[in-house]
């Protein structure tokens, strides 16, 4: 009889572990500046010297072709626009301000974030920034940053989500939003 109770107990109780990591995510996107028309657009992939992690290939290679996919070429020799893309992970624990020149006013980009009750792991902040600039001027015509705060879920599960959505205002950017969905947090 005992026997019998167990197995019941077990599957409440791998049930119970399942749901404790699947919760509502919510994706902070934020985009500015338009991006110009596909068929008119070449670009370059600009990025910092140096080794890359498998994340940061991961998302080169997400994000151009994505690019690609809306009609925009790469050209590394006629290249008439730039993208940089920029991939980060911190602990969430740990806020991001910006002074500004004169020293006066600080803009907060990233609230230091507290962990939720009974929460089993510290929360990690990853983010994905993508610019496009124009090359003949150096004017930048699109920005587009998303992130999230996960617990569990590593970089490379939620590398397609973060890249979707920083893409997300590329032909209409539209400031800042939130984007729910559901995953492993």
């Amino acid at each position: 009889m005992v026997m019998i109770l167990q197995k019941p107990l077990i599957a409440l109780c791998l049930g119970a572990l399942a749901i404790s990591c699947s919760a509502p995510i919510a994706t902070r996107v934020a985009s500015e500046g338009r991006a110009p028309e596909a068929q008119a657009a070449t670009f370059v992939l600009v990025n910092a010297p140096g080794d890359e992690s498998a994340e940061e290939t991961s998302a080169h290679n997400m994000v151009i072709s994505r690019l690609v996919a809306r009609g925009w070429r790469r050209d590394t020799d006629n290249a008439n626009y730039s993208l940089t893309i920029s991939l980060s992970e911190r602990p969430a624990s740990v806020g991001v301000t910006v002074q500004s020149v004169s020293g006066n006013q600080n803009k907060v980009i990233s609230a230091p974030k507290k962990n939720k009750p009974l929460q089993s792991c510290d929360d990690v902040e990853q983010r994905l920034s993508i610019a496009i600039v124009r090359l003949s001027d150096g004017a930048r015509v699109f920005r587009g940053n998303a992130s999230e705060y996960h617990c569990k879920a590593r970089l490379n599960e939620t590398l397609p989500y973060l890249v979707d959505a920083a893409l997300s205002g590329i032909d209409n950017p539209n400031g800042n939003k939130i984007i729910h969905r559901t995953g492993r947090e």
